[in-house]
C-alpha cells in the first residue's frame, strides 16, 4: 500500500547507521566532573501527543468502527531530531465478524480511536523512555507510536461491509495514510518524515507481523533515509506442534481471507498458491530484505512442558543464527514499550545494549539468547 517497491537487490546485513554517541555537557571549565556513568543531558519531554490521520475518512485510514486513526508523536531534539522511531502497536485481531462483534464489546480500544479510550497525551517506556540515563541511545529521537484500532496486524485493506459485520479493516491504510501525515509538517505541526536520516520502524506482536510485511515498502518508499526493523515477536514454524502449527497456518488462511491484506510483494510472488502463508512468521520473515533486528521471549508460547520447551529450543536456534537478535526467559510478550528492554539482562547484557551494537556497529555482542 505504499508509494514505493523494495529493491530487490538490498543485502540482508548492511552497514550500520552511524553512531553519534551519547554527548555529554560537563557545564563549566572548572566544574567537578560527574560520575563516570552520568548522563546530564535534559530528559525529553515525558509524553507523547495524540494526533488524528488528517481526513482520514476520506482516505479509509479508519478504525474497525470508522472513527479516524490516530498516533502519538513528540518531536525529537538536537541532532537527533531527523532520527526516527515508528512503532506499530500489539493487541489481537479478529477473522470473523462475529470475533469483531466480541471484540469490540470486550476491548473496545482495539476497535476505536475514541478520545475517551485514547487520551490527548500518553507516556511509553523502553525505547520511547524519556529519560537519558534509562535510554540513551533513543530518548531524543522523534517517536511515533501507531495506535492499533484495525484488528487485522495492520495488514488489512478491506471496506466495512456485510461481510465483515460493519467493521473496517484498514491497517496497511492507516499505516500509508500516518507517514504521508509524517511528510507534512503542517499536519505533524514541526517534525517532517521527508529531512530523517534514520528511521527505527518497530512493531510487536500483531505490530511486528505489520513490520514484516510492510518495511520493505517503508524503506524504499523513505529513500535515502537508512530504515531497519525491529521485529518484536517472531516464533519459526519448528517452534510449535503439528496440531499447533496447523491451528496456527488456519488461522492465517482465515485472517488472510477475512482482512483482504497488503502482504509484502515478493512473498505474495513466491507464495502466489497460498499467500495465506505470508502472514506466518517464518515465511514472512524469510522475505524480508531489510535488516532487522528480531526478539522472542522464549517462555512467551504454550504452556504445556514438552510444547515449552519445543518453542523454546526452536527459537533459540532460529535466533542464534542470526546477525541481530534477543531472546530473554522472562515471560514478556511485550519488549519495546516496556521497561524490560533496559532491565531484564542475558548473559549480563540487557536488549538495549544488544540493539544499539547491532545497530551502531558498536563492539561487542549483536545477538543475545537465553539458555535453559
Amino acid at each position: 500500500p505504499l508509494d514505493a517497491e523494495p529493491d530487490a537487490a538490498q543485502p540482508d546485513a548492511a552497514p550500520p547507521i552511524p553512531d553519534r554517541g551519547p554527548p555529554h555537557d560537563f557545564g563549566a571549565p572548572d566544574a567537578a566532573p560527574p560520575p563516570p556513568d552520568a548522563d546530564l543531558r535534559p530528559p525529553a519531554a515525558p509524553t507523547l501527543a495524540r494526533h488524528e490521520v488528517a481526513d482520514a475518512v476520506d482516505r479509509q485510514a479508519v478504525c474497525n468502527d470508522g472513527t479516524p486513526a490516530i498516533y502519538y508523536l513528540r518531536a525529537g531534539r538536537g541532532v537527533d531530531a531527523d532520527r526516527w522511531v515508528i512503532h506499530l502497536q500489539s493487541g489481537g485481531e479478529c477473522r470473523t465478524a462475529e470475533a469483531c462483534r466480541q471484540r469490540a464489546g470486550l476491548d473496545p480500544a482495539y476497535v476505536t480511536s475514541s478520545p475517551r479510550l485514547h487520551p490527548d497525551a500518553r507516556r511509553f517506556d523502553g525505547l520511547f523512555d524519556p529519560a537519558p540515563g534509562r535510554n540513551p541511545d533513543f530518548f531524543d529521537w522523534t517517536h511515533v507510536v501507531l495506535v492499533y484500532c484495525s484488528s487485522d496486524r495492520w495488514l488489512g485493506d478491506r471496506p466495512a461491509s456485510d461481510g465483515t459485520g460493519g467493521y473496517h479493516l484498514r491497517g496497511a491504510r492507516i499505516l500509508q495514510a500516518v507517514l504521508e501525515d509524517l511528510r507534512d509538517p503542517s499536519v505533524t505541526l514541526g517534525p517532517d518524515l521527508r529531512r530523517a536520516t534514520d528511521v527505527l520502524f518497530t512493531g510487536t506482536e500483531a505490530g511486528a507481523a505489520g513490520v514484516r510485511a510492510h518495511v520493505d515498502a517503508v524503506a524504499a518508499a523513505l529513500a535515502p533515509a537508512t530504515v531497519r526493523g525491529v521485529v518484536d515477536g517472531y516464533a519459526p514454524d519448528a517452534a510449535w506442534i503439528d496440531v499447533a502449527l496447523s491451528a496456527k497456518q488456519a488461522a492465517d488462511a482465515e485472517g488472510h481471507s477475512f482482512w483482504i491484506p497488503a502482504l509484502d510483494t515478493d512473498c505474495a510472488a513466491a507464495e502466489a498458491a497460498s499467500p495465506w502463508r505470508c502472514l506466518g512468521d517464518e515465511v514472512g520473515q524469510a522475505h524480508v530484505q531489510t535488516p532487522c533486528f528480531v526478539n522472542q521471549d522464549q517462555l512467551d508460547g504454550p504452556e504445556p512442558f514438552d510444547e515449552a520447551r519445543q518453542f523454546g529450543a526452536a527459537v533459540r536456534a532460529d535466533l542464534g543464527r542470526r546477525t541481530g537478535a534477543f531472546s530473554a526467559r522472562v515471560g514478556q510478550p511485550i519488549w519495546l514499550t516496556n521497561e524490560v528492554v533496559h532491565d531484564a539482562p542475558v548473559d549480563g547484557l540487557v536488549m538495549h545494549t544488544v540493539l544499539a551494537n547491532w545497530l551502531f556497529g558498536r563492539p561487542g555482542p549483536r545477538t543475545a539468547i537465553a539458555e535453559p
